[in-house]
Protein backbone atom coordinates (compact mmCIF):
# COMPACT_ATOMS: atom_id res chain seq x y z
CA UNK A 1 0.00 0.00 0.00
CA UNK A 2 1.35 3.67 -0.82
CA UNK A 3 1.98 5.81 2.24
CA UNK A 4 0.69 9.68 1.03
CA UNK A 5 2.25 11.93 3.36
CA UNK A 6 0.47 15.63 3.77
CA UNK A 7 2.23 18.61 4.28
CA UNK A 8 1.23 21.93 6.29
CA UNK A 9 -1.01 23.84 4.26
CA UNK A 10 1.19 26.76 3.63
CA UNK A 11 3.60 23.88 2.05
CA UNK A 12 1.28 22.47 0.14
CA UNK A 13 0.52 24.46 -2.71
CA UNK A 14 4.03 24.76 -4.82
CA UNK A 15 4.84 28.26 -5.63
CA UNK A 16 5.03 28.87 -9.52
CA UNK A 17 7.66 31.41 -9.23
CA UNK A 18 9.67 28.97 -7.35
CA UNK A 19 9.65 26.05 -9.82
CA UNK A 20 11.44 26.69 -13.42
CA UNK A 21 9.06 24.04 -15.14
CA UNK A 22 5.69 25.82 -13.83
CA UNK A 23 3.60 26.93 -16.71
CA UNK A 24 4.07 30.56 -16.17
CA UNK A 25 7.52 29.79 -17.42
CA UNK A 26 6.46 26.88 -20.24
CA UNK A 27 3.19 27.65 -21.82
CA UNK A 28 3.26 29.11 -25.36
CA UNK A 29 4.36 32.67 -25.42
CA UNK A 30 6.27 32.32 -22.34
CA UNK A 31 9.32 30.44 -24.58
CA UNK A 32 10.80 31.63 -27.55
CA UNK A 33 10.42 28.99 -30.32
CA UNK A 34 12.98 27.40 -31.59
CA UNK A 35 12.58 27.03 -35.50
CA UNK A 36 13.75 24.42 -37.87
CA UNK A 37 15.97 24.36 -40.71
CA UNK A 38 17.04 28.37 -39.93
CA UNK A 39 13.75 29.87 -40.27
CA UNK A 40 12.58 33.09 -39.15
CA UNK A 41 9.26 34.70 -38.04
CA UNK A 42 9.61 36.53 -40.80
CA UNK A 43 10.36 33.72 -43.50
CA UNK A 44 7.06 32.44 -41.87
CA UNK A 45 4.69 35.30 -42.73
CA UNK A 46 6.26 35.38 -45.90
CA UNK A 47 5.30 32.08 -46.87
CA UNK A 48 2.36 32.89 -45.57
CA UNK A 49 1.62 35.55 -48.04
CA UNK A 50 2.65 34.02 -50.91
CA UNK A 51 -0.05 31.16 -50.03
CA UNK A 52 -2.99 34.07 -49.53
CA UNK A 53 -2.87 33.98 -46.34
CA UNK A 54 -3.20 30.33 -45.84
CA UNK A 55 -0.49 27.97 -44.11
CA UNK A 56 -0.20 25.32 -41.45
CA UNK A 57 2.19 24.32 -38.71
CA UNK A 58 2.33 20.34 -38.96
CA UNK A 59 3.86 18.36 -35.55
CA UNK A 60 3.67 15.80 -32.98
CA UNK A 61 2.57 16.49 -29.50
CA UNK A 62 4.84 18.44 -27.72
CA UNK A 63 7.16 19.66 -30.43
CA UNK A 64 6.29 23.28 -30.22
CA UNK A 65 4.01 24.08 -32.84
CA UNK A 66 1.63 25.97 -30.06
CA UNK A 67 4.45 27.92 -29.11
CA UNK A 68 5.86 29.00 -32.32
CA UNK A 69 2.08 29.63 -33.11
CA UNK A 70 2.00 31.62 -30.44
CA UNK A 71 4.74 34.34 -31.38
CA UNK A 72 3.96 33.96 -35.22
CA UNK A 73 0.79 34.64 -35.51
CA UNK A 74 0.32 38.82 -33.78
CA UNK A 75 3.05 39.36 -36.38
CA UNK A 76 0.99 37.51 -39.29
CA UNK A 77 -1.77 39.32 -38.36
CA UNK A 78 -0.51 42.51 -38.21
CA UNK A 79 0.86 41.99 -42.01
CA UNK A 80 -2.37 40.11 -42.69
CA UNK A 81 -4.38 43.66 -42.03
CA UNK A 82 -6.23 41.78 -39.30
CA UNK A 83 -7.82 39.33 -41.29
CA UNK A 84 -6.49 36.19 -40.51
CA UNK A 85 -8.35 33.04 -38.98
CA UNK A 86 -5.74 31.52 -36.02
CA UNK A 87 -6.65 28.05 -34.91
CA UNK A 88 -4.55 26.12 -32.42
CA UNK A 89 -5.17 22.33 -33.28
CA UNK A 90 -7.67 22.33 -36.28
CA UNK A 91 -7.46 18.47 -36.60
CA UNK A 92 -9.39 18.67 -33.36
CA UNK A 93 -11.83 20.70 -35.01
CA UNK A 94 -15.53 19.39 -36.09
CA UNK A 95 -15.15 18.03 -39.52
CA UNK A 96 -17.55 20.09 -40.90
CA UNK A 97 -15.72 23.41 -38.91
CA UNK A 98 -12.46 22.32 -40.92
CA UNK A 99 -14.22 22.06 -44.36
CA UNK A 100 -15.62 25.47 -43.63
CA UNK A 101 -12.11 26.66 -42.24
CA UNK A 102 -9.82 25.47 -45.13
CA UNK A 103 -11.85 27.06 -47.96
CA UNK A 104 -9.36 28.22 -50.64
CA UNK A 105 -11.31 32.24 -49.64
CA UNK A 106 -10.35 31.97 -45.73
CA UNK A 107 -7.61 33.14 -44.86
CA UNK A 108 -6.34 31.03 -41.98
CA UNK A 109 -3.26 29.60 -40.08
CA UNK A 110 -3.19 26.89 -37.86
CA UNK A 111 -1.32 23.82 -36.48
CA UNK A 112 -2.40 20.41 -36.73
CA UNK A 113 -0.79 16.82 -36.02
CA UNK A 114 -0.90 15.56 -39.74
CA UNK A 115 -1.89 18.51 -42.04
CA UNK A 116 -4.99 19.61 -43.07
CA UNK A 117 -5.08 20.51 -46.83
CA UNK A 118 -3.66 23.84 -45.85
CA UNK A 119 -0.02 24.71 -47.55
CA UNK A 120 2.69 23.40 -45.27
CA UNK A 121 4.68 26.74 -43.27
CA UNK A 122 7.02 24.21 -41.66
CA UNK A 123 7.45 20.43 -40.09
CA UNK A 124 8.07 20.67 -36.64
CA UNK A 125 9.84 17.67 -34.76
CA UNK A 126 11.03 17.31 -31.03
CA UNK A 127 15.13 16.93 -30.79
CA UNK A 128 17.76 16.38 -28.25
CA UNK A 129 19.04 19.73 -29.19
CA UNK A 130 15.70 21.70 -28.13
CA UNK A 131 15.36 20.31 -25.62
CA UNK A 132 19.01 21.54 -24.07
CA UNK A 133 18.78 25.04 -25.31
CA UNK A 134 15.50 25.60 -23.62
CA UNK A 135 15.79 23.66 -20.46
CA UNK A 136 18.86 25.63 -20.12
CA UNK A 137 17.10 29.17 -20.59
CA UNK A 138 14.15 27.84 -18.09
CA UNK A 139 16.94 26.83 -15.64
CA UNK A 140 19.00 29.59 -16.13
CA UNK A 141 19.18 31.83 -12.93
CA UNK A 142 16.47 29.81 -11.15
CA UNK A 143 16.70 27.39 -8.68
CA UNK A 144 16.44 23.97 -9.84
CA UNK A 145 17.00 21.13 -8.01
CA UNK A 146 17.06 18.35 -11.63
CA UNK A 147 19.70 18.00 -14.20
CA UNK A 148 19.74 18.09 -17.99
CA UNK A 149 20.65 13.93 -17.69
CA UNK A 150 16.88 14.26 -16.05
CA UNK A 151 15.70 15.91 -19.10
CA UNK A 152 17.03 13.42 -21.74
CA UNK A 153 15.64 10.12 -19.63
CA UNK A 154 11.78 11.96 -19.16
CA UNK A 155 12.74 12.91 -23.53
CA UNK A 156 13.12 9.15 -23.62
CA UNK A 157 10.20 8.10 -21.16
CA UNK A 158 7.55 10.61 -23.12
CA UNK A 159 8.48 9.59 -26.42
CA UNK A 160 9.60 13.07 -27.05
CA UNK A 161 6.76 15.20 -25.93
CA UNK A 162 8.47 17.89 -25.04
CA UNK A 163 5.49 19.56 -23.34
CA UNK A 164 5.09 16.49 -21.20
CA UNK A 165 9.06 16.48 -20.42
CA UNK A 166 8.49 19.57 -18.35
CA UNK A 167 5.12 18.46 -16.50
CA UNK A 168 7.67 15.69 -15.50
CA UNK A 169 10.56 18.13 -14.43
CA UNK A 170 8.63 19.88 -12.19
CA UNK A 171 7.17 17.22 -10.41
CA UNK A 172 10.50 15.78 -9.94
CA UNK A 173 11.73 19.79 -9.08
CA UNK A 174 9.33 19.48 -6.12
CA UNK A 175 9.29 16.09 -4.79
CA UNK A 176 13.16 16.94 -4.54
CA UNK A 177 12.37 20.38 -2.80
CA UNK A 178 10.36 19.25 -0.33
CA UNK A 179 11.90 16.09 0.64
CA UNK A 180 9.93 13.67 2.18
CA UNK A 181 7.32 15.83 4.21
CA UNK A 182 5.75 16.86 1.25
CA UNK A 183 2.77 16.70 -1.38
CA UNK A 184 2.52 13.24 -2.92
CA UNK A 185 3.55 13.07 -6.64
CA UNK A 186 -0.36 11.94 -7.70
CA UNK A 187 -2.02 15.03 -5.63
CA UNK A 188 1.46 17.67 -6.97
CA UNK A 189 0.21 16.18 -10.80
CA UNK A 190 -3.43 16.80 -10.12
CA UNK A 191 -2.36 20.73 -9.39
CA UNK A 192 0.19 20.96 -11.87
CA UNK A 193 -2.45 19.90 -14.60
CA UNK A 194 -5.18 21.50 -13.45
CA UNK A 195 -2.78 24.88 -13.19
CA UNK A 196 -1.77 24.51 -17.21
CA UNK A 197 -5.45 24.52 -18.19
CA UNK A 198 -6.03 27.56 -15.91
CA UNK A 199 -2.98 29.19 -17.88
CA UNK A 200 -3.16 28.41 -21.11
CA UNK A 201 -4.32 30.92 -23.32
CA UNK A 202 -7.50 30.05 -23.94
CA UNK A 203 -7.64 28.79 -27.88
CA UNK A 204 -8.42 32.12 -30.53
CA UNK A 205 -10.43 31.45 -33.58
CA UNK A 206 -12.12 34.81 -35.49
Amino acid sequence: MNTISIAPRDADVPSRFSNPFATCWTRPGALTPILPDGLSIEDLVERLRSNAWRGEIVGPHGSGKSTLLAALAPVARSAAGGELTIIDGLDEASWLSRRLLVRPKCRLLATTHVGAGLPTLCRMAPALDQLRELYQRLTTDRENSTTLADAYDHYDRCQGNIREVWFALYLLHERRSRGAGGASVSCLQRRSRGRAVRLTPTQEAT
